[in-house]
């Protein structure tokens, strides 16, 4: 009882006006003086009574309750409202408010807490519709004058111009922005290339070290196998290094596409085989094709990085001898490939950024990758003015949905 009647206390003796309502803007309470402002002696007069109760002026008591229920059910406070105050004894006056949503322990919107004053000066940002169709910004100030009795007079302000500012400012904004982005590309690309570079080039070290002390004393077999783990690595390093090459063609909008005409049930059919000889029959990928031929005009070089970019990744995320599904179908002059894997799958949180440049799933582990590769998927998609889908189940597997069109002129 104490401490209420302390915070009580504390609410009378703040100089703005203080008042708290619930969800249907039925007043609980306020502080004295808000309620002398409003023709009342004491905050207990208030309680239960709405904004229709206490002011006169209906549209000032539908402009409260607009705003209630705007902060209320965006959950997002509302500052620096002006409006116009219609006093009991008729003059009128000009108000600020403040409100912000009231949360109980739960968590959930229970009310709308607020505060106003009365302004003798105010200065505010805004843009309205022109005329010609643009929207302009103007900063707007206004000063209350009143005459030797202290009574309202007039308002006397100024409007200015300020589009060009508010442009700048957007311009500003988005260069910070693009910077703060091309700062985390970069911290990204270095923390890709010490890690995946340093393996291929270990393996190339150690092997021709090997070969140099040891040569004379090895079969030829021997020395072959490590004469193949160095152009193994190599050959890795210079896909890494070509994946890095396409990005920075496409993120300058100089991504070759150049379509021509091929059978695309085909040319899936190679990129299949192509696969399979890679990963040494470690996993199987089943082709399913409607049609026993498909002619189409793409470029297969944008087409072959969206396909084995997918593909790899359904094989390197699933476990050892399982089976990855590759399905071509086609719809409305659309060719729509389905490839789904028993893998990994792909954590929710992570699927926003799944296509950003160097971004790895959280999950991936120890397993190599540079981030590149649905990356590269996206951009190549984009070209083609095509789409991509993906499904995914954490433990159970990812599916990638690609449409392009079938005749690309």
């Amino acid at each position: 009882m104490q401490s209420q009647k302390m915070l009580q206390l504390i609410m009378d003796n703040i100089p703005q006006c203080v008042f708290w309502k619930d969800t249907a803007s039925v007043y609980l309470g306020c502080n004295l003086n808000f309620a002398r402002i409003v023709g009342f002696d004491s905050p207990k007069d208030i309680v239960g009574r709405t904004d229709y109760d206490l002011f006169s002026d209906q549209q000032e008591a539908d402009f409260y309750r607009a705003s209630d229920a705007k902060v209320m059910e965006t959950d997002v406070p509302e500052y620096h409202m002006i409006q116009s105050h219609l006093r009991k004894d008729g003059t009128k006056a000009w108000l600020e408010t403040n409100k912000v949503p009231l949360h109980n322990a739960e968590g959930y919107v229970m009310g709308v807490l607020g505060t106003f004053e009365e302004i003798r000066q105010y200065g505010v940002e805004y843009r309205f519709l022109h005329q010609d169709g643009t929207y302009r910004w103007v900063y707007d100030q206004a000063k209350l004058v009143r005459d030797e009795a202290g009574k309202e007079v007039e308002i006397v302000g100024y409007w200015t111009d300020i589009t060009q500012r508010k442009q700048l400012e957007a311009e500003l904004r988005s260069a910070l922005e693009k910077e703060k982005e091309l700062n985390e590309l970069k911290s990204r690309f270095i923390s890709m290339t010490s890690h995946e570079f340093r393996t291929p080039l270990s393996t190339i070290l150690s092997s021709a070290e090997l070969l140099e002390h040891y040569r004379h004393k090895w079969t030829e077999e021997k020395q072959l196998t490590h004469l193949h783990r160095i152009q193994t690595a190599v050959k890795h390093m210079t896909e890494m290094l070509n994946d890095v090459l396409v990005i920075a063609k496409a993120e300058a909008g100089k991504l070759d596409f150049r379509p021509t005409p091929f059978d695309l049930v085909e040319y899936c059919l190679y990129v299949v085989e192509e696969l399979q000889l890679n990963v040494n029959n470690q996993h199987a990928i089943t082709f399913y094709s409607q049609q026993k031929s498909m002619p189409c005009s793409m470029d297969e070089k944008l087409l072959g990085h969206i396909l084995s970019n997918l593909l790899s990744n359904a094989i390197k995320y699933s476990p050892t001898g399982s089976n990855v599904k590759f399905t071509l179908t086609c719809q409305a002059g659309r060719a729509i490939f389905e490839i789904q894997d028993h893998g990994i799958g792909i954590p929710p949180e992570d699927l926003p950024c799944l296509f950003e440049s160097f971004f790895r799933a959280t999950n991936v582990g120890n397993i190599q990758g540079t981030g590149l590769g649905l990356a590269i998927v996206k951009k190549c998609v984009d070209t083609y003015q095509g789409e991509i889908s993906v499904i995914s189940e954490v433990g159970l597997g990812t599916t990638f949905t690609v449409s392009l069109p079938l005749v690309i002129c």
